[in-house]
């Protein structure tokens, strides 16, 4: 069990950063408010 909330958090936050990137490549340059709230949010 421990091992599977270990996986699917790094999931989450690899999907974080992904949107993130694509948010940046759509904007070119991107919000630390974003990126924060991104952060918190996973």
């Amino acid at each position: 069990m421990r091992k599977y909330t270990f996986i699917s958090y790094i999931f989450s936050v690899n999907n974080c950063f992904f949107s993130l990137h694509l948010h940046q490549s759509k904007l070119e340059q991107i919000n630390d408010e974003l990126f924060f709230f991104c952060l918190y949010q996973c």
